[in-house]
């Protein structure tokens, strides 16, 4: 007679957007006013030159509120009033990157991968000289976190083409980092935001 006890540990849920959003969403971040929204750049901690605040997009915050009620119904997280906000575009280019880090303050975290410029083939490719027992990290994003049994470990998510429009959302407590991709010249386009308790 064994059993496996509950233990308190809020995680990842992953999704993809309505079409419809994210028609809007690609709309409104490829507007050459989207980026005469206040720049975000020394606000945050990644190596890239151009993030501003997101436009609204009609129907994005329904989604989002959505979605953060069964992350935290998920992960059994107190059930508190909360506001999203700030909501920022991330236009990454070659070579740039986000080193490890994470959100102090907020209650969760997502992130919307909107334009993804590259093949991973050809990203993997371009490391010839990589140890062939790890797979190549470029353009990758990665949680790293501690296990039940304090072992410390990473986790790539490889990121390509079929996944613009997957929204991923995470404790801001995760530490999480973007590594650089170098096969493309065109922008690589993420949308990410923190969720905050509201205090009245």
């Amino acid at each position: 007679n064994f059993n496996v006890p509950y233990m308190f540990n809020p995680g990842i849920l992953a999704g993809r957007l309505p079409n419809h959003v994210l028609k809007k969403l690609k709309k409104a971040v490829n507007d050459p006013s989207a980026r005469q929204e206040r720049a975000m750049t020394k606000d945050l901690v990644g190596s890239i030159r151009e993030e501003y605040i997101t436009p609204e997009v009609p129907g994005l915050r329904e989604y989002l509120n959505e979605m953060y009620d069964a992350w935290k119904n998920l992960y059994g997280t107190p059930n508190v009033p909360y506001r999203i906000d700030p909501i920022w575009t991330n236009y990454m280019k070659k070579g740039e990157f986000n080193p490890n880090h994470t959100h102090p303050g907020a209650l969760a975290v997502f992130v919307i991968w909107v334009t993804i410029p590259y093949n991973l083939d050809d990203e993997f490719q371009f490391n010839e000289y990589n140890n062939p027992n790890y797979p190549p990290k470029n353009s990758c994003f990665e949680f790293t976190y501690t296990t039940y049994d304090g072992r410390i470990v990473s986790s790539p998510v490889f990121v390509n083409k079929e996944m613009e429009g997957t929204i991923t959302m995470f404790p801001s407590t995760m530490t999480h980092c973007v590594y650089p991709f170098f096969t493309s010249d065109e922008e690589r386009i993420s949308i990410a935001g923190n969720i905050y308790q509201e205090f009245e």
